[in-house]
């Protein structure tokens, strides 16, 4: 009766989550069928095969602690054999002998399974390819690049080259051409080729290096923070890791957004200098066509492209494709009159972006 309490408590634990060891237990037994060959999956391999064993008695005493639901029998064999006493203390003897173990087998069924999606993208997407990846000192490039969760027959592909460290390429053009979607597709195949997965493009290159961003910034009331102050949060952490060995790839959406025009020229200009001084490379794109001047003025490695929009009849329409230079016009105000003559269509224009 003096632990009848705990013990009871710590069964119901282990009902309730039997699910989650039978589904373990079924994912170790499908790795430990397998052949492989790599070093690394033999390894993680005979992890799992280390913790099928323990997983099938840690199933026996679930089995045991169920007689707690037997009605009857429960209330005449508990007071006789200690049964629910003894379940305990056996559930805490495995604890006690697998406590160390336990980390490295679901660590290594979490390593499988995370290679195995980067597998099946690679296995899915016939437009993929693994990237070559080289020392630090070389430059990013891609041909072909698209994003990895736009359908092929949807997304469009670009061509891309950052000329390696203290380079700058500067993303200007029209509202919903793509500016955001560009970047965020450098940075997702830059990460799935870090992790060593295969990336959407038909060829890519890149260092050995920190991916960085300052995007999708949002302010916070419970924690009192602006969108401008957020934004300085984040680019607080970009700036910081420019100082570590290994060089950042920066990409910058909307720099400054949350201040006035002058200010965020000029301040826009003083960080991307910062960021070059200290050799990181990377992307911004911005609405601030006062920053296309840096590609004559500065002296890093800096260039101007652009996405824009063609009015065909009444209709506009945006055909994705990355062009050099600086952007010559905005749709803005045309977006605008839509809006004020009541035949802008939210969901029409979400479309198109």
């Amino acid at each position: 009766m003096r632990f009848a309490k705990t013990a009871s408590a710590e069964l119901d634990w282990l009902n309730a989550s039997i699910g989650f060891a039978d589904s373990y237990e079924n994912l170790f037994s499908l790795v430990i069928r397998q052949s492989f060959q790599s070093p690394l999956l033999s390894d993680l391999q005979k992890s799992l095969s280390d913790g099928r064993s323990p997983l099938k008695a840690l199933r026996r005493l679930v089995s045991f602690a169920e007689l707690r639901f037997q009605g009857l029998l429960h209330v005449f064999l508990d007071p006789i054999l200690l049964w629910d006493y003894q379940t305990w203390g056996h559930l805490n003897r495995w604890k006690k002998q697998h406590a160390e173990q336990a980390g490295k087998w679901f660590q290594s069924i979490a390593d499988i399974e995370a290679l195995s999606s980067l597998a099946t993208l690679g296995a899915l997407d016939q437009h993929s390819c693994f990237p070559t990846i080289s020392g630090s000192d070389s430059s990013w490039a891609a041909q072909g690049l698209n994003h990895p969760l736009l359908p092929a027959g949807v997304c469009i592909e670009n061509d891309l080259v950052i000329d390696g460290a203290s380079s700058l390429i500067i993303v200007t053009g029209s509202n919903m051409a793509g500016k955001s979607t560009l970047l965020r597709a450098i940075g997702l195949n830059t990460a799935l080729a870090l992790a060593g997965g295969p990336v959407c493009a038909q060829q890519m290159q890149l260092p050995i290096c920190l991916l960085r961003c300052s995007m999708r910034i949002q302010d916070s009331l419970q924690a009192g923070a602006s969108y401008f102050h957020a934004e300085l949060e984040r680019l607080a952490l970009v700036l910081a890791n420019t100082q570590e060995q290994l060089p950042v790839l920066f990409l910058l959406d909307e720099l400054l957004k949350g201040t006035n025009a002058a200010a965020r020229t000029e301040g826009s200009i003083r960080i991307l200098n910062r960021l070059l001084e200290r050799g990181a490379m990377g992307l911004i794109a911005t609405h601030d066509t006062e920053l296309v001047s840096l590609e004559n003025q500065s002296q890093f490695r800096i260039k101007n492209v652009h996405f824009t929009d063609v009015m065909v009849g009444e209709e506009m329409r945006f055909d994705y494709k990355l062009r050099q230079g600086p952007v010559k016009s905005s749709n803005a105000l045309r977006l605008v009159d839509e809006l004020l003559a009541g035949s802008f269509v939210p969901e029409k224009a979400s479309k198109k972006s």
